[in-house]
């Protein structure tokens, strides 16, 4: 019985078997590259021009990326209009020769078309990890196993280096430069899917605005009150020509060089525009008309890249009057992170506004550690639904880096397999296809059960009696850790900050952290094959390691626990903190660059100078 895995349109077996030869003969379109590069990876070829044993022939077809397969006794044949749609079914023949015990392959028909034209994963580099290139180039050998056609490499600040400013970069930086995005971008292309800029040009400027030489283009130079405490500035000033000229300047840089017809600008949560250096300029014509007015600049910047535009529209949805004067082949990416987004009611009003649209679940890894499974679930099946339903023009799984990313890249894996799945062709059962294609072909877990066991680590969420938006409550220990850091006593207000905490409470935080265990234990009886794995168990157990020592830093709050065993708890802690840190640098560099793990490290030794200041007077 095959298992493909994203599950085609329609499989029809029929009678008898087909036998490969060790080498192949092969009939392919000369135009045909990375169809021809696809078979040339999967074994010997031979091109031929007659009696071939694997013959692609161009079909006019409705859907660029549709393609037949059928495999009879006298060989295998490729119907399709692209050579996008070939490579597709010849993924799809990998997978079968595969699950195939032997050379003999049954003999079938399959038709098969994507029900999403556009089937994106984004990965922010930028705060704070910038994977080694064999982990990101294994990581695009899933996505295209699993038919995805768009990456994002998301940037903010100086995670890619920008030839123009070549001078801000220290020695010791290891930014993405951009002769190795281009080797990247060429690895996508071979393998179906196409490499997307995406660099921030509006919030999201932190890095930019902290240098003295940009600072004065700060929307509000002195910082912004935000979750009750001082943050430093992060929206340029869009009135200020110079603002315009820097964004101009650096993303040219990278407009020059891509290959991609598509740019995203980003330009979401300009936290600032209104106050500051634009609040009599919104006050006179409103906010959408600035935010319009700087992104028709950087829009006919783009263009004359002759790239698309892809803009967040966070800020738009609140200004719905405005999205309809966006340039019309400008692409609007409505994102949103919670199992109650409404993804169904915002792709009806795009759709009815004539709106070239897609829409953002998430990983939901991010502000977590181990995940957010439900959230991940209900956003990738919910979008994905309602961009069909509304013809979106696709869907880009989202995976930020929030609070340091101190989350593993393995945490975000059943989110990149369920939505492939489900963009590929919204299967019913498609949370059990993603459970089999994690444990058979991800994982090589002839215990299946990592699959599960990954996914409910991402459950914990449930033992606290609110639901926390883009997050889980070990946020809230963040958040508390920043502001008692900005007062003189940050211990004593650490503890008072989350004394109410749910988790705070002996008898909920003894259940969570007996849950916890209870998988950990349960990670301790998988059988996993190969070297990644063996180093994805490694970085589990430590993710695991490090959720558990946050609730015990969140719990010593509570002014229930006896003080014998809060101090216990304390004494503790301060074994763990320098453990976790550690580990964490060390699993870091085994995997990312040097850059950002400063910056990372940072909220970690944060939370534990404070527990460690408070633990002094407990």
């Amino acid at each position: 019985m095959l298992k493909l895995i994203p599950q085609v349109h329609s499989l029809k077996f029929k009678e008898g078997t087909l036998t490969l030869p060790a080498e192949w003969r092969v009939h392919v379109p000369r135009h045909f590259k990375i169809t021809r590069a696809a078979l040339k990876r999967m074994n010997e070829i031979e091109v031929a021009e007659y009696a071939p044993d694997i013959l692609v022939k161009i079909v006019l077809m409705q859907n660029k990326e549709a393609y037949r397969l059928e495999i009879s006794p006298r060989g295998i044949f490729i119907a399709c209009s692209t050579d996008q749609a070939a490579f597709w079914a010849v993924t799809t023949l990998s997978q079968i020769i595969k699950q195939s015990n032997s050379r003999a392959l049954p003999c079938l028909e399959i038709e098969d078309a994507p029900a999403l034209a556009i089937r994106g994963y984004m990965l922010d580099i930028s705060r704070d990890k910038i994977p080694l290139k064999a982990d990101l180039l294994r990581l695009i050998d899933l996505l295209s196993a699993l038919k995805y056609n768009h990456l994002e490499l998301y940037v903010e600040g100086f995670s890619f280096f920008y030839p123009s400013f070549a001078s801000l970069y220290g020695t010791g930086a290891t930014p993405l430069r951009p002769e190795e995005y281009l080797e990247i971008e060429k690895y996508c292309a071979v393998r179906g899917i196409d490499c997307v800029p995406s660099h921030n040009t509006f919030g999201h400027m932190t890095a930019w605005l902290a240098r003295s030489e940009f600072h004065g283009l700060a929307n509000s130079p002195e910082g912004m009150m935000m979750w009750g405490m001082m943050r430093p500035s992060s929206t340029l000033n869009p009135l200020d020509p110079k603002s315009l000229e820097l964004v101009k300047t650096y993303t040219a840089d990278v407009l020059k060089i891509s290959g991609s017809a598509f740019f995203n600008l980003n330009m979401d949560e300009p936290y600032e525009l209104g106050s500051g250096k634009t609040s009599a300029k919104v006050a006179e014509v409103g906010a959408a008309k600035v935010f319009l007015d700087y992104f028709q600049q950087l829009y006919d910047h783009v263009k004359s890249y002759h790239k698309i535009p892809l803009i967040w529209g966070d800020f738009l949805l609140h200004h719905p009057e405005a999205i309809a004067q966006l340039p019309k082949d400008t692409i609007f990416i409505d994102w949103g992170y919670d199992m109650d987004y409404p993804f169904m009611e915002h792709a009806e009003n795009l759709a009815s506004m004539n709106v070239r649209f897609m829409l953002a679940p998430g990983t939901c890894s991010w502000n977590s550690i181990t995940g957010r499974t439900q959230d991940m679930l209900e956003t990738i099946h919910q979008s994905t639904a309602a961009a069909i339903r509304y013809h979106g023009l696709g869907v880009l799984i989202t995976d930020w880096g929030d609070n340091g990313h101190v989350q593993p890249l393995t945490i975000s894996l059943p989110a990149i397999v369920y939505g492939g799945i489900e963009m590929w062709s919204a299967p019913s059962g498609a949370y059990r296809l993603m459970v089999d294609y994690l444990n058979d072909v991800v994982f090589e877990d002839s215990s299946q059960q990592m699959a599960e066991i990954l996914l409910d680590l991402g459950r914990y969420a449930r033992h606290h009696p609110e639901y926390r938006h883009n997050a889980t409550p070990i946020a809230d220990a963040f958040m508390a850790a920043y502001a008692a850091m900005q007062t003189p006593t940050p211990g004593a207000t650490y503890l008072a900050m989350l004394s109410a905490h749910a988790w705070a409470e002996p008898k909920r935080y003894q259940i969570l952290i007996s849950d916890i265990s209870s998988i950990e234990k349960r990670l301790k009886t998988v059988t996993l094959s190969g070297h990644e794995n063996k180093a994805r168990l490694i970085e589990l157990r430590e993710a695991i390691a490090l959720l558990k020592c946050f609730i015990t830093s969140m719990t010593i709050a509570g002014p229930l626990w006896s003080p014998r065993k809060k101090k216990t708890l304390v004494k503790d802690l301060m074994k763990q903190w320098p453990k976790r840190i550690a580990n964490h640098q060390k699993i870091w560099k085994s995997h990312n660059r040097p850059e950002g793990l400063e910056d990372s490290l940072r909220g970690l030794q944060m939370i534990a100078m404070v527990v460690a200041d408070a633990a002094r007077s407990i």
